[in-house]
């Protein structure tokens, strides 16, 4: 059965309470009693068909639904879905690793499968993750280990050849990033010593068509210092790491080839300073003390750039040319070259501009204000709202940004209204309601959903 919901426009008003008996009550009466009449009922029929015939013949039929089912998958609890070029990618965790299978994106059809075994079954907790890149398709699995507590999770990461589902190459660790020329970063946690607090952190870059090591870092983890990665442009790549250790040291690493490229020694940095990368600009939040503060520093010299206001719950997102810093329902767009704020709105909670290729002077911006949400596209160099979206959130965000898909779902599984949104920001395109989703995507003419019943279904969209 499909879960597309048509309204039959039925009357959902209240009934009109009951009238006082009156003469114009009786007379109202007597003609629903004539209505009543099953000759009467006879005659008006045929008078309706009469009618139909000499006035109507040329009526167009009802239109067709937008949505027109297309096929549907068994998914499950942790499993993941994704779309490149004309597959369906589907990974599920198995007891011992991660199933992957791609099909056909016109019928469903399989084409090829292929299973990720980790060695490292477990019964508390399995997830997979599933991820595209040019002709790659990685996965990774994660268990957390029977019979601990605070245990760390066990990751195995596996690159296939997306087109023969060939095995490209498989080591332990989980993927975190792209880096340049083609490199993958991975990370790992390796367990503490006896006696020891914490322990070291692993950080290797692989070659995500061979798995060929590029470089490889082990350093300690959160509990002796501080790390960020620059993965704010918008192509995904990420160029340079920083780590601030415990007594005020400060690093910055080229991750295209692993060196470290310069350091600074400063400040120990308070118990939750936390770091962040914008592009040639280091940034510390230092939020520990009264008044907080953000403290920019170029990346070449580590010299110091600027400082600005900051509030304890806040975060930084790219906004045009200027730098967004949002939370607590209010955003300002500071300026990279002075922090200076160029436009604050207390309206929204966050704005910023997606990852996937994304207009540059468009961002995203929604609020949370008695229990309703709010969504806008925004001018970034001004903060001026260009379409106001009301409660319809954008469920994804494709590859391609052609249109965006928008949705209203009042809760998880509830029935969901779709629409398409051209980048222009004309008139959206009405697909339907779907009942039971967990969240969907658009892929050329199809519209993809997992779910909540953990299933993959997809419908075709009719346009003209």
């Amino acid at each position: 059965m499909s879960d597309v919901l048509i309204d039959l426009g039925l009357d959902r008003t209240p009934p009109v309470a009951a009238e006082p008996w009156s003469e114009r009550a009786a007379w109202q009466r007597r003609r629903l009693d004539l209505r009543r009449s099953p000759r009467l009922r006879r005659w008006i029929a045929a008078a309706a068909a009469f009618v139909a015939t000499v006035a109507g013949v040329g009526a167009s039929t009802p239109a067709r639904p937008k949505l027109e089912p297309l096929f549907g998958l068994p998914l499950a609890e942790g499993g993941d879905f994704a779309v490149r070029g004309d597959l369906l990618y589907r990974v599920l965790p198995v007891p011992d690793g991660t199933s992957l299978t791609a099909y056909r994106l016109r019928d469903g059809a399989p084409q090829w499968s292929a299973e990720l075994r980790s060695g490292t079954a477990s019964t508390t907790e399995r997830l997979a993750s599933l991820w595209p890149t040019d002709d790659v398709i990685i996965i990774g699995g994660m268990t957390m280990p029977d019979g601990t507590f605070g245990g760390l999770p066990v990751g195995r990461t596996a690159a296939y050849d997306g087109e023969t589902g060939r095995l490209l190459w498989s080591r332990e660790g989980f993927a975190q990033g792209r880096l340049p020329a083609g490199q993958l970063l991975m990370y790992r946690d390796i367990p503490p010593p006896p006696l020891a607090t914490s322990g070291d952190v692993e950080y290797v870059a692989v070659d995500i068509r061979t798995g060929a090591v590029g470089w490889m870092l082990r350093q300690p983890s959160i509990a002796q210092q501080q790390t960020a990665f620059d993965y704010s442009d918008a192509d995904q790549v990420w160029e340079w790491m920083a780590t601030v250790t415990s007594d005020g040291v400060v690093s910055i690493r080229d991750l295209a080839t692993g060196q470290v490229v310069g350091t600074s020694r400063g400040d120990p940095l308070p118990p939750d300073a936390r770091l962040d990368l914008f592009d040639d600009m280091l940034i510390i939040w230092d939020t520990g003390g009264p008044a907080p503060t953000l403290e920019a520093y170029d990346l070449n010299g580590l010299t110091p750039l600027w400082t600005a206001p900051a509030n304890r719950d806040e975060y930084l997102g790219r906004c045009g040319p200027w730098i967004c810093v949002s939370g607590n329902n209010i955003t300002r767009a500071l300026d990279p070259a002075d922090g200076k704020v160029r436009w604050g709105d207390t309206t929204w909670q966050s704005a910023g501009q997606p990852f996937s290729p994304w207009p540059r002077d468009l961002l995203v911006s929604s609020s949370y204000h008695s229990g309703r949400t709010r969504n806008a596209l925004l001018d970034a160099a001004t903060g001026r709202i260009r379409r106001d979206l009301g409660d319809w959130q954008i469920e994804s965000f494709p590859e391609e940004v052609t249109g965006l898909l928008l949705s209203r779902r009042p809760s998880e599984g509830a029935p969901a209204s779709f629409a398409v949104l051209p980048m222009d920001l004309g008139e959206m395109e009405w697909l339907g309601v779907i009942d039971k989703t967990r969240n969907c995507r658009i892929a050329a003419d199809l519209l993809i959903c997992a779910m909540i019943d953990n299933q993959i279904r997809a419908w075709r969209i009719r346009r003209p």
